[in-house]
């Protein structure tokens, strides 16, 4: 725990100064990389097993290191970059937290539950002054994003290294991508608005409206309604992750990627043909 406070109290440092005096993205990496280092070696909380997948199983130290490093890297950044409408990265963070938070439970890991249940009690109190208030209403930022995607990437690799024995309480089958389900809009949303970036001959870290809470926002959804048509998609994938959690890493990921594909084609469909119509598009609060 010592290392996970250390390591918070550093991504919280960066994500305040760059809510502050702005920093560059770099620098901020920089930091984020440190911050992750130290829970990886001093914290030793990193993944030890690929569970099977592409048959390989347990793998050696710097494999181990790479892969978690990167991992937690994305996933801590993937929730900064959806935090761009009311409540959708508290609310995400808040459905990852309490179905991490109730496995853990499940599985007698009492130690994670009580951190993931917390995590989520404390964004159900932020939420009444981001999502409903009119006056005195809160933002998160970086400082809160960040440390957002920080915390439940540790909860990820934990899940993941608490599945590895088949035999233990609650044990999760293709725990890999369970885990990408819980997390399926910040990782799908990332990677899908950096490969259209990158196609544009864009750089991937330059700021757009190619989100999908932008798509709905241009379709003429609020912030909230389009920040709990998100949750419910997200709701979905982990309920289809969970219930056919035997048919593979692989293919599991695959099914939870097309889900979320046909969703986002069906948004680039509608904001395109709504463009064409001669539609004015808003990106605002209506």
């Amino acid at each position: 725990m010592q290392y996970v406070i250390a390591g918070a109290v550093l991504i919280f440092i960066i994500g305040l100064k760059d809510d502050l005096i702005s920093i560059s993205w770099k620098s901020k990496a920089i930091g984020e990389l440190i911050a992750i280092i130290i829970i990886v070696v001093l914290g030793n909380i990193r993944f030890t097993s690929l569970h099977g997948f592409m048959g390989i199983n347990e793998i050696n130290y710097l494999t181990s290191f790479l892969i978690t490093v990167f991992v937690m890297f994305v996933i801590t950044n993937s929730i900064n970059l959806i935090d761009g409408i009311d409540g959708l990265a508290s609310g995400i963070a808040i459905i990852a937290s309490l179905t991490f938070g109730a496995w853990f439970y499940l599985s007698d890991n009492l130690e994670y539950a009580i951190k993931a249940f917390s995590l989520a009690a404390a964004l159900v109190a932020y939420a009444r002054y981001n999502w409903f208030a009119n006056k005195n209403k809160t933002f998160m930022g970086d400082t809160g994003s960040l440390l957002l995607g920080y915390l439940l990437a540790i909860f990820t690799v934990q899940f993941n290294q608490m599945n590895l024995d088949a035999s233990a309480p609650s044990y999760i089958a293709s725990a890999p991508s369970v885990s990408i389900a819980i997390l399926i809009i910040p990782l799908f949303d990332t990677l899908r608005v950096f490969i259209i970036r990158i196609l544009r001959n864009g750089s991937p870290f330059k700021a757009d409206r190619r989100h999908m809470h932008h798509l709905l926002l241009a379709m003429g959804f609020t912030h909230l309604q389009a920040s709990c048509v998100l949750f419910a998609l997200n709701i979905l994938v982990i309920v289809v992750a969970f219930t056919f959690q035997n048919v593979g890493i692989l293919w599991l990921g695959l099914i939870e990627f097309a889900i979320l594909l046909l969703f986002a084609s069906i948004l680039d469909l509608s904001v395109r043909r709504k463009k064409e119509a001669g539609e004015p598009i808003n990106y605002c609060d209506v």
